[in-house]
Order: C-alpha cells, then structure tokens, then sequence
C-alpha cells in the first residue's frame, strides 16, 4: 500500500523581528512579477538591489522582505539543494546595508519555477479575485497524486505565489539551526 506524501505551504517567519529584512529594493528595468511566476529567468538580473537593516546577518538563514520572494543565506541554499532538482533556480543577488552602502555577501533569491495544477478547490479555503484568479486564505488541500513524486518544492498553478514543499524537505531541516522560514502543514487527499 501506497503511503501518501504530505507537503507544507514554505512561509517566512514573521513573528521574528530580529532578523535582517528588506529595507528597500531596486529592480532596474527587470519586471518583478516575473519573480513570483513559475517560469525560468533567463535574463541577466544581476543588477536588481536589495537594501536592507543588516541586523543579525551572520544568525539570519531566510530574509524578511514585503515582496513575498524567497532569499536565503548560503546556508539554507546548501540545506536546500539535495532537494532542488531541476525544480527551482538559486540566483546570485546584492544585498546592501542600508546605512553603509556595504555589500553584504552570502545570500541568494531561491526562485521555484515548476508548479502544478494540484489544489483542491473544493475543500481549500480559497479567495476569489479579478475573475477567476484564486488566492488560498485557509487550509490548503494539495492532491497529492497531481505531484510527481520525485518533486519537492513547487508552485501551485491556482496561486502561483504559494509555494509549496514536501514533508522530506521540511524535516530535513529539523534539527539544523535554520532562522526565518517556517511551515504551514497542507492537507492531503
């Protein structure tokens, strides 16, 4: 018999305000939007800036920021990327103390880009807005066999700024001094 998989919605931690967050933001010419959409980036996007407070950079794993994006220290990259695959890309980027103009080295933008038609909408606490775009604003019910099994994070096509992954990744992180992410648990039919 089959064992169903479980997954949890990767959030940042926002009850923790002694971490480094995003002050400020410059993406040049580049259409941020493309950033919470499940498409590879394929232009040069090393010109786009983050400022941010520069507190708590060496304990910060998950940076705070108002644009739903996923920046992680080297740290969590590495954690990460056993589970990566050909599911998410890991793109340099320049964050700067806001204060000092230093750069602040060892952090990246982790940009999932597959997704999959996988909500149940029925039984998922769902938002409806501009027609028929869909934000999940309650439990969110994955049907776990529109996931392919060999995936672990993903976005899913109803709300593409949800991003999901799996119970094998969440718990491999247990255990490994991680700050600034957490875990919502999704429902499974």
């Amino acid at each position: 018999m089959d064992t169903m998989r479980n997954f949890n919605i990767l959030t940042l931690d926002s009850t923790r305000d002694d971490l480094l967050s995003i002050e400020d933001y410059d993406f040049g010419s580049f259409e941020l939007t493309k950033l919470w959409l499940p498409k590879k980036i394929d232009e040069d996007i090393s010109n786009i800036k983050f400022y941010t407070d520069n507190l708590n950079s060496d304990i910060t794993d998950a940076v705070g920021n108002p644009l739903s994006l996923f920046i992680f220290s080297d740290k969590m990259i590495n954690l990460l990327f056993p589970f990566l695959n050909e599911d998410a890309q890991v793109i340099s980027l320049e964050l700067i103390n806001n204060n000092t103009k230093d750069k602040i080295k060892g952090f990246n933008l982790l940009h999932p880009f597959k997704a999959f038609k996988c909500i149940d909408i029925k039984n998922s606490g769902v938002s409806y807005s501009g027609g028929n775009e869909i934000s999940i604003v309650g439990d969110c019910v994955i049907r776990e066999k529109e996931v392919p099994t060999d995936v672990h994070i993903f976005r899913v096509e109803e709300d593409k700024n949800t991003v999901i992954v799996s119970d094998e990744l969440a718990k491999s992180l247990v255990g490994k001094d991680v700050n600034g992410i957490a875990f919502i648990r999704c429902k499974c039919v």
